[in-house]
């Protein structure tokens, strides 16, 4: 029988560091491009403490929608008291 040898596997470790440090900073690319596309904010900290502040004297303007549907609304409430408050009997009189 003839004596086979093995032969041992030499690990670059220089090559190996470079791949999964390139792999690393792809990864975190792409979590800061997902982050970007999607308007997410990278630190949830600075988007809740926008969220609380109270800002003072300014004012949102309602948009056209719903102030057509306030002033729709207010009309026909006032419709309603109108007919509420009709006499009958003035009405068959006259006729």
């Amino acid at each position: 029988m003839k004596e086979q040898k093995k032969e041992e596997i030499v690990w670059d470790k220089k090559k190996i560091i470079i791949f999964l440090a390139a792999i690393f900073l792809l990864l975190l690319g792409a979590y800061e491009l997902k982050s970007i596309i999607l308007g997410e904010s990278s630190n949830p900290k600075i988007s809740q403490i926008v969220d609380k502040q109270n800002v003072k004297g300014i004012k949102i303007e309602e948009s056209p929608q719903q102030s057509l549907k306030n002033n729709v609304t207010e009309q026909i409430n006032n419709l309603k008291e109108e007919a509420q408050n009709i006499n009958i009997v003035d009405i068959a009189s006259s006729s």
